[in-house]
């Protein structure tokens, strides 16, 4: 009975089957890559959604304990940056009404505590320091989702006639909830910046259902009254908030 012995010498990859190898396997990455960016986003848009339905819970939690009245601060109205109970909070002293467009955080202080609440109203891929409110210099991390003008004005600021001033809005005076945008992704920082301009946007409707659309299909802005500069979309809603942004 003979044994053959297995051979010690199995049989390589020649050079071109190597280089065909290679070839496959960077085709499947590149077909690959830019599914798992796609999922990678798309589960991106779905927590901003979330987060802005959380915000609309803590929105309607706010005007319920203010009476029926959306956030306002007059000018020259302190805002406490910070939470109560941190020493390093500060009172920070504005003078423009339009801030309260990221200034809203400053009032959540009894129905949505920032310890709690600010970590998901930083914005989905913003990242922050040693404590949610703050940046990684040390810097106050700003919201990246925003509150539309329309809610610290007269719907007359929008229109060509009627009172133009800056005032709080009652929930009431809403005409559309579900055609007007009370907040924005201002940030979508999960985005890479040239990708923006074409790509859909988280937004919260007045009442409390958010939705991902484009720019592109809200209602034109108008010039705002009170306020130079380039109308914007969202802020500038024709009649404010009695006009509609879809």
């Amino acid at each position: 009975m003979s044994f053959n012995p297995p051979s010690r010498n199995p049989r390589a990859f020649t050079l071109i089957e190597l280089l065909v190898s290679i070839g496959v396997i960077s085709i499947l990455i590149g077909l690959l890559l830019p599914a798992l960016s796609g999922a990678k986003i798309r589960a991106s848009e779905v927590k901003v959604l979330s987060e802005l339905r959380q915000i609309g819970v803590s929105m309607q939690l706010y005007v319920e304990d203010a009476g029926g009245l959306y956030p306002y601060f007059p000018p020259n109205t302190p805002h406490l940056v910070g939470p109560p109970d941190d020493p390093l909070a500060i009172i920070f002293v504005d003078d423009d009404p339009w801030s309260m467009t990221y200034m809203w955080v400053t009032v959540m202080h009894r129905v949505a505590p920032w310890n709690e609440n600010y970590a998901s109203w930083t914005g989905v891929g913003r990242e922050s320091g040693r404590l949610p409110w703050l940046d990684l210099e040390g810097s106050w991390l700003t919201p990246g989702y925003r509150m539309s003008n329309s809610f610290v004005a007269s719907p007359g600021t929008w229109s060509d006639s009627g009172v133009a001033r800056v005032q709080s809005i009652r929930a009431g005076r809403v005409r559309y909830p579900s055609a007007k945008i009370i907040f924005i992704d201002g940030a979508r920082a999960y985005l890479r910046r040239g990708d923006r301009s074409q790509s859909s946007r988280g937004v919260l409707f007045t009442d409390g259902s958010a939705r991902s659309v484009l720019d592109a299909d809200a209602a034109s802005p108008v010039q705002n009254r009170l306020k130079k500069g380039t109308p914007n979309i969202y802020h500038d809603t024709p009649n404010g908030v009695e006009g509609r942004d879809f």
